[in-house]
């Protein structure tokens, strides 16, 4: 199972507005039961929104649709009428887990999923893989999801990201209008000219027409959402000024609302954050650079460390001088893409270590060891300099994660122009564009010169800008919507 982030938010739900009959449905799961050492283990997978739409369905109760990836996930000790966990005993919410074959998982969510709709979405069209086996698979889990909903005429029932393009259209085929149907899209929107060359595009754009309304992180996924719509689907009308779609006689509302972080989080401890420093070797009295990234060809740590080996073979007086901690989450191993990522951000650490060590001294720490959610926000507070140097991203919240550790002690940030985070922080980071490696390593050496008080101007506006644009703003859009459409 993929983890985005590492931290694990919570959020203040009093004030927000839910339907009675809320159904939540995500590919993941928020609740996880797998067997460890012949024992049944209860694993909460990490991410800021998975706990944040499960803190809504502990108040309001509800349902959650999701595939039960756990191994122990439909043991009869955990669930009751097959596939029903209720987590910790809440008699108003429901978790219904949906049993997938090895070879559906396969095709549809490593597959289509993450070989077609992943790497389309974020640019990367050399990563595409075309193969009927994944559509058709992609389908059928689809059409399973809407099989498993049980839908309410009063209720709503709100999809989350690309697994599901689907689903809507496939409720409607069954229940007509007798359901809300919410989308939420959490990764970018790619431009017509990538999106055209998709085989599947007006199925797609189809089943999201389905919606009563579809979400985006920033206006420009939204804008071409819309134009892809207008393009490529026949008989489609968009209104531009209200922001809407009509087809089939159906109409769709697009807006925009940027997931943010919980700005409640507990202060960090740093005690096992320092026996990690001790375990890998890190010498604070350097310049901290960090970096939280999954190992995904479109986060951009191979330019990153292109850009680190031009900083100090540019600037020789800096070896020594800062010591940059990658820390990785691996992802999606079965997919050979990334497997073979994986493999060349190792070698080119290695190379870049060994041109440049000195003594004791080497210029990256590679770290891939899971951190619980209060040693990484230790590690997060630590930062002098944080880069994010994503080649494509919906948003990125470890920048904004980041930028609220380290409000006690203002950090740099390092942003890259191509996430959807650089639209929210306007001038706050240092932008960087992860494709050209001299301006990416002039930006590193400007943010090792920065002032304390050129540091603490920029952190002070992008503290602002997180706080603005918190999970609980996002959540707070969402109760102001359902109320509107139902």
């Amino acid at each position: 199972m993929d983890h985005a982030t590492e931290t694990d938010h919570g959020s203040s739900l009093a004030d927000i507005s839910t339907p009675q009959e809320l159904t939540v449905v995500s590919n993941r799961e928020p609740y996880e039961h797998s067997y460890v050492d012949g024992e049944i283990s209860l694993v909460k997978p990490v991410g800021g929104l998975a706990t944040a739409l499960d803190g809504v369905l502990q108040e309001a109760g509800g349902t959650w649709l999701a595939w039960g990836s756990g191994t122990a996930d439909f043991d009869p000790e955990v669930v009751t009428n097959g596939n029903e966990y209720r987590p910790k005993g809440n008699r108003e919410y429901v978790l219904r887990r949906l049993e997938l074959s090895a070879n559906a998982v396969e095709n549809y969510y490593y597959g289509y999923s993450n070989q077609v709709l992943w790497p389309l979405c974020h640019l990367e069209t050399e990563h595409v893989v075309h193969d009927e086996a994944f559509w058709d698979a992609y389908k059928q889990v689809n059409d399973t999801f809407a099989d498993a909903l049980e839908v309410d005429a009063d209720g709503l029932i709100w999809l989350q990201d690309y697994h599901l393009a689907l689903v809507p259209r496939a409720v409607r085929k069954t229940s007509g209008d007798a359901a809300t149907l919410v989308h939420f899209w959490h990764i970018p929107w790619p431009p017509i000219e990538v999106f055209e060359t998709c085989p599947h595009r007006r199925q797609l754009l189809d089943g999201l027409l389905a919606n009563d309304a579809i979400g985006f992180h920033i206006e420009r996924y939204r804008k071409r959402f819309v134009e892809c719509v207008e393009a490529l689907v026949p008989g489609a009308s968009v209104d531009d000024d209200r922001e809407t779609v009509e087809y089939l006689g159906h109409m769709t509302e697009t807006y925009v609302s940027p997931v943010g972080i919980n700005t409640e989080w507990p202060t960090a401890t740093h005690d096992q954050w320092r026996d990690k420093q001790r375990e890998y070797g890190i010498d604070r009295s350097k310049t901290l650079i960090v970096g939280v990234d999954r190992l995904d060809y479109t986060k951009g740590i191979l330019e990153k460390l292109d850009a680190i080996e031009a900083v100090l073979a540019s600037n020789p007086a800096l070896r020594g001088e800062f010591t940059v901690v990658q820390k990785v989450s691996k992802s999606r191993e079965q997919i050979p893409s990334y497997r073979r990522y994986h493999e060349r951000v190792l070698n080119r650490i290695q190379a870049v270590n060994e041109a440049f060590r000195i003594g004791d001294w080497e210029p990256i720490r590679y770290i891939d060891e899971q951190f619980d959610q209060q040693t990484l926000r230790a590690f997060l507070a630590d930062a002098d300099i944080g880069v994010v140097s994503s080649r494509r991203d919906g948003l990125n919240l470890v920048a904004e994660e980041l930028i609220y550790a380290t409000r006690d002690d203002p950090a740099v940030l390092l942003l890259s122009e191509f996430t959807g985070a650089a639209t929210l922080l306007d001038d706050g980071p240092v932008s960087i564009n992860p494709f050209d490696t001299q301006q990416f390593a002039a930006a590193i050496q400007q943010a090792l010169e920065m002032s304390t008080k050129e540091r603490t101007r920029r952190h002070a506006q992008m503290t602002a800008a997180v706080e603005q644009h918190s999970l609980h703003s996002w959540l707070a859009t969402h109760g102001r919507l359902f109320e509107q459409l139902l």
